[in-house]
């Protein structure tokens, strides 16, 4: 969900969760730093405030500065989004750009309750084509470095020159898609980096 901030409660130096509301209603929480007992409060204040006010349209809770969690931290995000969807107001996490607290959320399995929502889970070709275009991705084999042989990629700007990788035809790109049990998993990239995708295996064919 995207949107011109039009309000602002920022003091980094001073708030440990950065808070705005954009022109669409959706209230959004960035986490700074360390998300503990003794910062949680904050959080839990925050979000609550903004569940009870009927203008705001969904919440999203900003990972791409939260560098720690601990129980406390899934306690809240949690407490709070069961609530949210008592009240029919989606929920949920975008900015995940920390592997260590992704996995803490995934090995939980919290994603029912807490969805990355800026996240794409596809096997559509038109869908995964205009994602890697709009970070002017190029579709390719890559040699991998412990398993035998080449594995699908995209090739970013940036890495035309790593011989790793060898460009191929968006027909040869989906044809190995169609032939084999696999899902995109596509995200929006943290900050200034390349985009993060994950190839999935899947029950689920099209």
């Amino acid at each position: 969900m995207k949107g011109e901030p039009v309000e602002t409660a920022v003091d980094p130096g001073k708030e440990a969760v950065n808070t705005w509301v954009t022109a669409d209603g959706v209230w959004h929480a960035r986490p700074q730093g360390e998300i503990d007992e003794f910062t949680s409060p904050e959080l839990r204040q925050k979000l609550f405030e903004a569940l009870s006010q009927n203008q705001v349209t969904a919440v999203e809770v900003d990972m791409s500065q939260t560098t720690f969690v601990d129980s406390s931290f899934l306690g809240v995000v949690v407490s709070a989004a069961m609530y949210a969807k008592s009240q029919e107001l989606p929920m949920g996490l975008v900015g995940m750009n920390n592997r260590n607290i992704r996995k803490i959320i995934d090995d939980l399995g919290l994603d029912p309750v807490l969805p990355y929502l800026d996240e794409t889970e596809s096997r559509d070709p038109q869908v995964i084509r205009q994602w890697a275009e709009s970070y002017g991705a190029k579709p390719a084999l890559l040699e991998h470095s412990t398993l035998e042989g080449e594995m699908l990629a995209f090739m970013f700007p940036g890495q035309e020159q790593d011989w790793r990788y060898r460009e191929i035809s968006w027909e040869q790109f989906f044809g190995w898609l169609h032939g084999n049990r696999v899902i995109f998993q596509l995200r929006p990239p943290p900050d200034i980096r390349h985009p993060f995708y994950e190839i999935m295996e899947t029950e689920d064919m099209d």
